[in-house]
């Protein structure tokens, strides 16, 4: 289900406060997402003695070794880990566009991502 909110503003400094608010919500709300998928991985990696990750986006790549992730999808989550990495250090070169992008047409791997990662737990 998609929802639309619309925001009324009395002049246009408020309406492009709102645009960034907005925008750095989507942002916080991607790091936090992402960084807890990793968070979740490297749980398991620890636990079971797999091998240590090189960096966030090596730590997808040790679970699909271990058989939670497929080849297909682990591309997706590589570069999920590469754009946590640009939120968080370069922040700045990240367009508005790009996120609206991204919010519109890649939310659906993070509900993969708890739904793989769920089967390999086991819940």
């Amino acid at each position: 289900m998609r929802r639309t909110y619309k925001v009324r503003c009395n002049d246009e400094g408020e309406a492009q406060r709102r645009r960034w608010t907005f925008y750095e919500v989507i942002k916080y709300s991607l790091i936090v997402a992402i960084a807890g998928a990793v968070d979740l991985c490297n749980h398991i990696i620890s636990k079971n003695g797999f091998r240590t990750p090189e960096d966030y986006a090596d730590t997808f790549r040790v679970m699909e070794e271990k058989g939670a992730f497929d080849a297909e999808f682990i591309n997706s989550l590589v570069q999920m880990a590469r754009f946590r990495n640009r939120l968080v250090h370069i922040y700045w070169d990240i367009a508005d566009a790009e996120l609206y992008r991204i919010i519109q047409t890649r939310l659906y791997d993070i509900n993969r991502f708890l739904k793989e990662f769920g089967n390999f737990i086991g819940i």
